[in-house]
């Protein structure tokens, strides 16, 4: 504590001899360390008349030490502090990280966390509040990494490559890395790519180390997942013919517990978002790209690519419809591809049901239908209609005949083709008597005609009326007038 005496001055500058100054007029100085200081005191006053005063202040060394080991380390760093010192004092430490501590203790073991130099002191009060601080002689280094890092993608599908980015801040050189990718595999890279080939979630873990020996890990627990693909197959017939229907349905080869969309495409401008679809209709032939893509709940998806292949149907035509006389035959010749196999239907009256060609002796009017199949398994069909007539046409009545017993048109008959049998047969007279009648006569047989008798008597040559009733094969009936002539 300085006390001006000065008189008749106006300011008053002082210089404590340890490069500190004042402007005050008795001011209070604290010496921190010991010396011999050399004070002066300058005044002014009137006139600008200065005078000046000095005096020397001795400050004794202190008896007490300070004394700490390590003196440097890896974070948290504990130290060993002491301070030797005779009497009893109070003891108030810095330890120059931000942190103070007031003990009764003389020695104490402080931890350093942060990293960095550190020069601790402390300040020594007696009973009379005398205090002497201790400054420490020698720095503490503290080495500490805060270790970090980053990857570019922490979900994947199925496989991914993951590649790791150190961020680590250290106040030392880092010389080492030690990866840990939590799958049994290990890489000493600072930034590492590493590929993970099975699904589950993975802790990765890194620890560094400095130039002094000092490690410090971080440990990011599940940080990395990866999700198996959902596995997929379409099942159904991807082969058939025009106006035939496509049936699929979606198949999960592995087991998949999470929540999966659906999403088909046909080909055909139609889509569907359930697993088993509505069959679908192909009216033209040709490819169509088919595709399903199954997508689970973290958005990993499977996409299964197939082709529908749509046949067209043989071409067939049976031709025009056909006329017939009953009892006669027609080949039905149809056009159109080449096909493995034919079938004819109805079977009646054809002389081949499963060829190409055939022939048809219908005794009625009949719709053939005949029915292909390609090498592809496609079906087309078409019908062709034999007509079948009975007319005069079918039927033959000779207009004389000469019963002379020559074996030579000895007999009258109708005669023909397609006939079921002879209703009737009448002949009359001139006159319009009936000289012969005869019911279900046998056709095309001359013992069922007439041998030009009456009561067993060879009538005269003349001419004869007749009317023949016919009932064809297809079961029409036919009535036939005119006139025979018998000639003896």
């Amino acid at each position: 504590n300085f006390t001006n005496t000065s008189t008749t001055r106006r300011s008053s500058a002082w210089d404590f001899g340890d490069g500190t100054f004042s402007s005050g007029t008795s001011p209070t100085h604290y010496y921190t360390l010991p010396g011999t200081y050399r004070v002066k005191m300058l005044v002014d006053g009137q006139g600008n008349c200065e005078d000046s005063a000095f005096i020397n202040i001795i400050v004794h060394p202190s008896t007490a030490t300070l004394t700490y080991t390590p003196l440097a380390g890896c974070s948290p760093l504990p130290v060993t502090f002491h301070v030797s010192t005779p009497g009893p004092v109070t003891y108030l430490w810095d330890f120059n990280d931000g942190t103070t501590l007031a003990t009764t203790d003389s020695t104490l073991i402080y931890n350093y966390l942060l990293p960095g130099q550190f020069l601790p002191k402390v300040i020594l009060e007696d009973q009379t509040g005398c205090q002497i601080p201790v400054t420490g002689v020698d720095t503490i280094v503290v080495t500490r990494s805060d270790v970090n890092f980053a990857a570019d993608d922490s979900l994947h599908c199925g496989t991914g490559i993951v590649n790791f980015t150190d961020s680590t801040i250290s106040n030392a050189a880092i010389t080492g890395y030690n990866w840990n990718f939590g799958d049994g595999t290990s890489s000493t890279q600072q930034n590492p790519a590493h590929t993970y080939n099975t699904p589950g979630l993975y802790t990765v873990s890194l620890i560094v180390t400095t130039a002094n020996g000092c490690t410090d890990t971080v440990v990011k627990t599940n940080y990395i997942k990866i999700v198996a693909i959902p596995s997929a197959a379409i099942n159904g017939n991807l082969t058939f013919c025009v106006y035939n229907k496509l049936s699929v349905n979606g198949v999960l080869l592995l087991p998949d517990t999470s929540a999966l969309t659906w999403r088909w495409s046909f080909g055909n401008g139609k889509t569907a978002i359930v697993q088993n679809p509505s069959v679908q209709s192909y009216d033209t032939a040709g490819t169509y790209p088919l595709q399903l893509i199954v997508t689970n709940s973290t958005g990993c998806a499977d996409t299964v690519d197939r082709t529908v292949t749509v046949f067209p149907r043989p071409a067939i035509e049976a031709g025009a419809n056909k006329t017939i006389l009953v009892g006669t035959s027609i080949a039905i010749t149809p056009t159109g591809d080449a096909v493995t196999d034919y079938l004819w239907s109805p079977a009646t009256a054809l002389s081949c049901t499963n060829c190409y060609n055939t022939v048809a002796t219908p005794k009625n009017t009949t719709a053939y239908t005949i029915k292909v199949t390609d090498a592809n398994g496609c079906v087309n069909s078409d019908v062709i209609t034999i007509i079948v007539l009975c007319n005069d046409e079918n039927i033959f009545i000779p207009n004389t005949f000469s019963p002379n017993n020559d074996g030579v048109n000895d007999w009258f008959y109708p005669r023909g083709k397609g006939l079921f049998k002879i209703q009737g047969m009448r002949i009359f007279n001139r006159w319009g008597e009936m000289v012969y009648q005869k019911a279900n006569l046998t056709p095309n047989d001359p013992l069922s005609g007439w041998n030009g008798r009456y009561n067993g008597k060879l009538l005269n040559t003349d001419v004869y009326t007749y009317l023949i009733e016919v009932i064809c094969e297809n079961s029409e009936v036919l009535t036939f007038k005119g006139n025979i002539t018998l000639i003896q």
